[in-house]
């Protein structure tokens, strides 16, 4: 009896001071912010090198965003293990195709126009793009699993979460993986308790108190780094820049930070004589592309990659060599069109717009007041005209 009497206490306990208060918050309805955090169901766990990764062969949704994880934690089709050449798309959730089904993103339809151009084995290419990861983890993830799949081109497109004032990446992930079992626990909690991620996200550091995710100078670095690794092992490179001047004058809390990381990015660029292609078009918030605008990205790829002499087989789809020339020059922060007569302007709509639907001027994640149904709008309404 005193047994049962013990189990008794311990549930009446348990029932008033944790059960009874989980009830009410759920049914005061308290909700957590969003962040990036380890989620079966967004389909991310902790990673002792990266902070954050895919999980292998998961299926799920992140932040609205529909993804499919191949085994070596990619957004990507599973990779062939044949005589095509691999195109490693290294980025952050640009790359990774914020808010739009993966055949939309911009290494998809670059897949998609190799496939129409070249013949086979042709080309394949990786999609390794990961929310929220820095220039840093980019490295990271290049000398661990990158230069493993033996890519011919490798694109780089890091900068905007270097900006995000929740300390120094590398510290961070030094820390969480010395305290594991802690964030472990942490995990648990925020995806089970809604009282517990409530309180987490009302409790958060005041984040302009923090050190910035990535320094100028450590971001150059890991550029160069990247770089370096990449052309050591015989791939070629090519950046991808989303910086973009609304970006960089609207941070009110970034003190010219953006400015600051778009001249290293430049530099970097100039310095290793690495062609950029520079995204001009328009976008969800203040960073991230629509549907239109990663279409237009893939095509501006495709023939920034024809122009450098990267493909095996001339393109006869007009944007081959027997056709005007497009030239990337480094000018003033970026690649641009460098005019020649015999080719048209630039079309118009490549230039970014207002957004008025976004919450926050930092985050680029944020909802607004647009429903899932109303973000998807352009995924539905356009036609592709890409083959599929």
């Amino acid at each position: 009896m005193a047994y049962a009497a013990r189990i008794g206490l311990a549930i009446m306990v348990f029932a008033t001071f944790f059960l009874a208060p989980e009830l009410v918050a759920r049914w005061l309805g308290l909700e957590a912010g969003w962040s990036l955090r380890a989620d079966r169901v967004a389909c991310l766990q902790r990673s002792p090198s990266l902070l954050l990764e895919f999980i292998p062969g998961c299926t799920g949704r992140l932040m609205g965003t529909p993804v499919a994880i191949n085994s070596h934690s990619f957004r990507s089709p599973e990779i062939r293990d044949d005589d095509s050449r691999r195109i490693l798309m290294l980025g952050d959730s640009c790359t990774f195709g914020w808010r739009v089904k993966p055949r939309r993103t911009y290494p998809a339809v670059l897949q998609r126009l190799l496939d129409k151009s070249q013949p086979p084995p042709g080309y394949q290419v990786i999609n390794a793009g990961h929310p929220g990861h820095t220039a840093y983890q980019g490295r990271v993830l290049l000398a661990e699993r990158g230069l493993a799949l033996d890519p011919y081109i490798v694109t780089v497109a890091f900068g905007f979460n270097a900006l995000f004032k929740e300390g120094d990446i590398e510290e961070r992930i030094e820390a969480e993986a010395a305290r594991h079992l802690v964030f472990s626990s942490d995990d648990f909690l925020m995806s089970h308790s809604r009282l517990y991620a409530w309180a987490r996200w009302k409790t958060r550091p005041d984040a302009t108190t923090e050190a910035y995710a990535e320094s100028t100078e450590k971001y150059a670095a890991n550029l160069r780094a990247i770089v370096s690794l990449a052309r050591d092992s015989g791939a070629k490179v090519m950046f991808i820049s989303f910086w973009n001047k609304r970006l960089v004058r609207t941070c009110l809390i970034c003190d010219h930070q953006p400015a600051r990381l778009r001249a290293e990015f430049v530099e970097v660029a100039r310095e290793l004589s690495v062609p950029v292609v520079r995204y001009r078009g328009p976008v969800r918030d203040y960073v991230h592309p629509t549907v239109k605008g990663y279409r237009t990205l893939g095509r501006r790829i495709f023939e920034a990659i024809e122009e450098q002499g990267w493909l095996e087989s001339p393109v006869t789809s007009g944007l081959g060599r027997g056709a005007p020339r497009r030239d990337y020059a480094l000018q003033s922060g970026g690649a641009r069109w460098r005019g020649r007569t015999s080719l048209p302007r630039p079309p118009r709509e490549f230039h970014p717009h207002p957004d008025p639907q976004l919450v926050s001027p930092m985050h680029p994640h944020a909802d607004g007041n647009r429903s899932r149904r109303a973000d998807y709008a352009n995924d539905h309404s356009e036609r592709d005209t890409l083959p599929n």
